[in-house]
């Protein structure tokens, strides 16, 4: 049976989704493979989307395993794919130009370039829609990560998402707020986010 590019659209996309699994779990080769054959079926008449999205998820994969320089090629890759909208793939809405800002943001903060970081992050925060509430947690956390030099910054940003977490728990959210923590060290802004993350760990 021949295999219409919504079939392909759709195999690109749960392989990318797989990818994250090894990618969180420090092996990388196996999600460049999963993600390898995701871009497969992008030369099957698939959107552009499917393929800026999978460049997204390569670049998280690779600054969380320390490659920031391909990091960072994978965001221009995708910035060169992203088209004005999904056109006939309405299921595929959990990117945009908005998380493709967040992917950089993150990008860029693992390369050191804080300035870059908060600006991408910030414009994804602005540009996140209501559907994006769990992905605004992440982001907050990300900023706080931007703002590293500032303490004040940081507890508030952290809080923030913190207080996302409260009305929508996200694992991933979480995970960049103890990432970001120890930014704070033993000041009173640190202690106070201590509580509220003990507060809320029964939610997790």
């Amino acid at each position: 049976m021949q295999q219409t590019p919504g079939d392909h659209a759709l195999a690109a996309t749960v392989l990318g989704h797989m990818a994250f699994v090894p990618g969180f779990s420090q092996d990388p080769d196996g999600a460049r493979n999963l993600i390898a054959a995701a871009l497969q079926h992008c030369w099957h008449g698939v959107h552009p989307i499917v393929r800026s999205w999978l460049h997204c998820v390569s670049s998280e994969v690779e600054a969380r395993n320390c490659a920031s320089a391909t990091s960072r090629h994978h965001i221009d890759l995708a910035e060169a794919s992203l088209p004005d909208d999904a056109g006939d793939l309405a299921w595929f809405d959990f990117y945009d130009a908005a998380r493709l800002d967040s992917f950089a943001g993150y990008a860029a903060l693992t390369t050191g370039d804080h300035p870059e970081a908060a600006r991408r992050l910030a414009a994804a925060a602005d540009r996140l829609g209501a559907r994006g509430s769990k992905q605004r947690s992440v982001i907050l956390a990300d900023l706080a990560g931007a703002h590293g030099q500032d303490g004040d910054r940081v507890a508030d940003y952290l809080g923030q998402a913190i207080e996302m977490l409260t009305t929508d728990w996200y694992a991933a959210g979480m995970d960049r707020v103890r990432a970001v923590r120890p930014l704070l060290g033993d000041s009173k802004h640190g202690r106070h986010i201590d509580g509220q993350i003990r507060a809320l760990s029964p939610a997790s």
